[in-house]
């Protein structure tokens, strides 16, 4: 399946399997987002990423940026941990991972130091996520009260013009959800 959907070559492919192999939890991971979005993801994806951008790479920037963290962990502002420490703990997990692939960890800090304009629109998408899971919260569990007035009131440093666009698109779902309730049209076939 991931093959089909990335169009990935051979050695890509024993790329994914290696890695398989050393982090049984990634392919699945990798498995499960497939089944759930759309077959055609570039076309899904343009719908964000403006046409001058190479979206293929934003794409496999997304997909491989985290990998480390399945060595290191996911590292919160709660372990105090310099940006610097972060950077060089998850490089030498990444180093680990890419060994045998040179170009997947040149992809990997190239997206990690923003060294490119596709760089900084994978990290305002991945920002943009977070803005996201927060909607979910808020939606899915209104009776655990969770609402994150302070984290939608600090507006975050977007690296791109789609940083902004994607922050006023989830402010403006997030004022739909607790904005007075709308009263829709009667469908004329209903009435």
């Amino acid at each position: 399946m991931l093959r089909e959907a990335f169009k990935t070559t051979a050695d890509d492919y024993a790329f994914i399997l290696e890695i398989n192999d050393r982090f049984p939890h990634i392919l699945p991971a990798f498995e499960a987002l497939l089944a759930v979005a759309p077959q055609d993801r570039p076309d899904y994806a343009r719908e964000w990423v403006p046409e001058h951008y190479d979206l293929g790479l934003v794409l496999a920037m997304l997909e491989i940026h985290d990998i480390a963290e399945a060595i290191t962990g996911d590292f919160t502002i709660h372990d105090n941990i310099s940006k610097p420490e972060k950077y060089r703990l998850e490089e030498i997990a990444a180093r680990l991972i890419f060994e045998a692939y040179p170009q997947q960890l040149a992809l990997w800090r190239d997206f990690e130091n923003k060294n490119n304009p596709e760089a900084l629109i994978g990290h305002d998408i991945e920002k943009a996520q977070v803005y996201f899971r927060c909607l979910d919260y808020e939606r899915d569990h209104p009776y655990l009260g969770f609402k994150f007035d302070d984290f939608w009131n600090n507006k975050p440093q977007w690296n791109t013009d789609l940083g902004d666009t994607l922050h006023q698109y989830t402010a403006g779902l997030r004022t739909r959800l607790h904005g007075p309730p709308q009263i829709l049209p009667v469908h004329p076939k209903n009435q």
